[in-house]
């Protein structure tokens, strides 16, 4: 069978965009970029409510053979980084490559040829070598299901689908949800509503965030000294090391992990909100890092405002005019706002569409059956030359570094398969259920999993009670990893005379 492409990426977000490049640049010129939707930018075109920011220093936001020394504050928010996201599609001509407004619906593999059809929603067809899914986890929101939500006469949505109509001005609104999300949306609207109803469920620990403008004459000395730059982004980049092997080491260091980890978080909490009642509903009851670790110098102080109401006594259900509390309180509102985040792993959406490779499961369904799981993060047995950007226990606090990570190992694999002329590569069965069992073992280990996590209701988690989606090893070592790890565990195999 002709190939259409040798390679057929899913996803026009980060992933996909640096796939393309990454690919690009060791040979992989005859490729595709498939995008559901008519533009790039993935989770930053999307997420557009106010106060939408990046939660980890812009520094390192970023990909590394594209510095930018000119972001304009310490985190930086999400216009900024989508036209960073453009910038570098113009830079690197990756526009060439992206079919917009174009749907995947499912992907099958062909033993006889030993190729992908991508079948896409309009019924046309795409024949590639490999396929490889970056379509991410952070797009499919979770909207919980509350008696009586359907008949509420006011205005309801999830904060993706957040935009420039959306009129909040003087209006009563109620928020469900106290997650990351909530944290930047929650202080950047109080001062325009009338009044603001936050409904919490679980509170969230909050580290101070030292969030500053970078003056011209900085931006300036950074972009005429990339070695100052660096050495900026090296002090970054050991804060990040040294939060996730904590993170990830928890059993080792319980006792200092209890005592030490939590200080910054109550401090910030008790300077902010003085009243100890509210303070005490404001603050969780599980440690620090059980949930991906939040930053906000203003999310407590702003339940100090005359309008806006801390709501912790659950919800009942909604009525024509609001919501009522488990309490019996009715609260009137003219706008309900879900920030009640987004399936994770879940079935069917990572990733979003159906992948039938050599199994008898379709790979949703092998998940489901089999739990969370992949080869190195990437790969998985029985679906041969297809690639994951963001597999199972590879999620990190950076997503750029797990990304180039992925890739760097992804293009190892395919490098040696183009050299050992092998039209055909899957995982060894064998060295994949050892390399699961030993992340297994390693994921004990992480604080997500201590029982002092219970109570946290981490996306972390999957429901299996694994914790599945973080990385168990740092950064770093991934990093090394990914250069210099055997490829023994996969299979290549050529085609036949």
């Amino acid at each position: 069978m002709k190939l259409d492409h040798e390679v057929v990426i899913i996803g026009a977000g980060i992933s996909g965009i640096g796939a393309a490049i990454m690919l690009n640049k060791q040979g992989f010129n005859n490729l595709v970029i498939l995008e559901r939707k008519n533009d790039i930018g993935g989770t930053w075109r999307d997420n557009r409510y106010p106060g939408v920011a990046v939660d980890i220093p812009s520094f390192v936001y970023q990909y590394s053979f594209e510095p930018n020394p000119r972001w304009s504050r310490m985190y930086a928010q999400g216009h900024e980084i989508f036209d960073y996201l453009q910038h570098v599609v113009k830079k690197y001509d990756v526009n060439k490559y992206i079919r917009f407004n174009t749907g995947v619906d499912k992907i099958e593999f062909n033993k006889a040829d030993n190729t992908w059809t991508t079948i896409l929603k309009d019924g046309s067809k795409l024949v590639s070598r490999y396929v490889i899914a970056a379509t991410g986890i952070l797009y499919d929101p979770i909207i919980p299901k509350i008696a009586g939500q359907d008949t509420f006469k006011g205005e309801s949505r999830h904060t993706i689908n957040w935009d420039n109509t959306f009129d909040i001005k003087n209006k009563r609104i109620g928020i469900i949800g106290t997650g990351a999300t909530a944290v930047q949306v929650v202080p950047a609207i109080a001062p325009d509503v009338k009044h603001l109803y936050v409904f919490q469920r679980t509170p969230i620990w909050l580290a101070p965030k030292d969030d500053f403008v970078f003056s011209e004459k900085k931006k300036q000395e950074w972009e005429s000294n990339p070695g100052e730059y660096r050495k900026k982004q090296k002090k970054v980049e050991s804060w990040i090391q040294r939060s996730t092997w904590a993170i990830q080491n928890y059993k080792l260091i319980s006792r200092f992990y209890k005592k030490y980890s939590e200080i910054a978080p109550r401090e910030n909490l008790k300077r902010q909100v003085p009243d100890p009642e509210l303070r005490a509903k404001l603050t969780p009851n599980y440690l620090m890092g059980c949930k991906r670790p939040a930053v906000s110098s203003n999310y407590y102080k702003t339940f100090l405002r005359d309008n806006v109401s801390l709501e912790a006594d659950g919800i009942e259900r909604i009525s024509e005019n609001g919501i009522i509390t488990k309490k019996g309180k009715e609260i009137p509102l003219d706008i309900i706002v879900y920030s009640t985040g987004f399936k994770t792993t879940e079935k069917g959406n990572f990733p979003n569409f159906k992948v039938i490779g050599t199994r008898i499961e379709e790979l949703n369904e092998y998940w489901d059956k089999n739990r969370y799981q992949s080869y190195q993060g990437v790969s998985v047995p029985g679906f041969p030359n297809f690639f994951l950007t963001s597999g199972p226990y590879t999620f990190g606090l950076n997503w750029y570094d797990m990304l180039e990570t992925n890739l760097h190992f992804i293009i190892r694999v395919m490098k040696k398969a183009k050299e050992e002329g092998a039209p055909l590569v899957d995982v060894d069965q064998k060295a994949h259920d050892k390399h699961y069992k030993d992340l297994q073992k390693k994921a004990l280990g992480a604080v997500q999993l201590a029982p002092a996590c219970s109570t946290s209701n981490s996306y972390y988690i999957d429901k299996n009670g694994e914790f599945s989606l973080g990385a168990v090893y740092s950064p770093l070592y991934r990093r090394i990893m990914a250069k210099i790890a055997s490829l023994r565990g996969y299979k290549f195999i050529k085609a036949k005379a």
